[in-house]
């Protein structure tokens, strides 16, 4: 089952997360018939968003919104504090040629320059805090290790991999966020931005161990790493015929009709979980 893991080293210093997506990798990519090349990226998006909200609680939520100027064009994800987690890209097909199967745009071309934003809104809170840091090809990871160091001023380093079948279905794919705690001294931060400095490729143990939690105390070993918390990660999208229904109410007269369709209702499809809902003119408020 894809999840949240959460373990403290034994000095109390460090903060360490993994999070397992490959599940919902392989659903983003069902529901929204997702090409390869945007199922790689997707995939490590959304371990990094899943990372970000290992902090939530309650009733919060964060979303985590990718824009870019390559073929992807960006990506979409939010998050709450129960795991519940959707994404969608804005184009699901970028990145393949359909006329050569064996084609398949590397992952720095196909995001090219861009900026991850991030945006909170705490339980209660009506205004959102948000943070946007620049990122530039395949380094999503850094790009949130960046914004966690700029937005949050915390000391921290992210790591994300995946590995894909041919078919383009991922047989795994997890993040890890490594983040210092007040009171880390810089004798500590060394110490442990140089173990980092060592690790095997993340993708490698993954593969040889199959747990986040072996990989952990496997890794961190010199750290002594105790176990925290646990949180299930599933694909959930809130949409109803209620809020479609809300929305379209807010719009004014003229662009609530150029919304309406050639058979006089109203089509609107939900771009998190692609459910299309009709609305007939007769269910909107007079």
């Amino acid at each position: 089952m894809d999840g949240l893991t959460g373990f403290l080293t034994e000095d109390g210093d460090f903060r360490i997360v993994v999070a397992e997506v490959g599940r919902l990798a392989n659903y983003l990519k069902e529901i929204h018939r997702f090409s390869y090349p945007v199922t790689d990226a997707v995939s490590r998006f959304v371990a990094g968003a899943a990372l970000l909200s290992s902090d939530l609680k309650g009733k919060d939520v964060i979303g985590v919104y990718l824009n870019c100027s390559g073929p992807l064009g960006g990506i979409r994800t939010e998050v709450n504090a129960a795991g519940q987690l959707k994404a969608f890209a804005l184009y699901p097909r970028a990145g393949v040629d359909e006329t050569d199967s064996s084609y398949v745009m590397p992952l720095s071309q196909l995001i090219g320059r861009g900026t991850i934003t991030v945006s909170r809104i705490m339980e209660g809170g009506r205004v959102p805090f948000t943070g946007t840091v620049e990122m530039e090809g395949e380094a999503l990871a850094i790009g949130f290790s960046r914004y966690l160091m700029d937005s949050m001023q915390v000391h921290s380093a992210v790591l994300i991999s995946n590995f894909l079948t041919a078919d383009g279905e991922a047989a795994f794919c997890a993040g890890m966020l490594i983040q210092a705690l007040p009171g880390a001294s810089p004798e500590k931060l060394r110490r442990m931005e140089n173990e980092i400095e060592g690790f095997p490729p993340f993708s490698e143990v993954l593969q040889e161990v199959n747990s986040a939690e072996l990989a952990v105390r496997m890794l961190f070993s010199n750290f002594k790493p105790q176990y925290l918390f646990s949180r299930p990660l599933i694909f959930h999208c809130s949409c109803s015929k209620e809020k479609v229904a809300r929305v379209l109410n807010s719009l004014s007269p003229e662009d609530l009709e150029d919304a309406r369709q050639e058979d006089g209702l109203f089509h609107v499809n939900c771009d998190y979980c692609g459910t299309e809902y009709v609305v007939r003119p007769d269910e909107l408020r007079k």
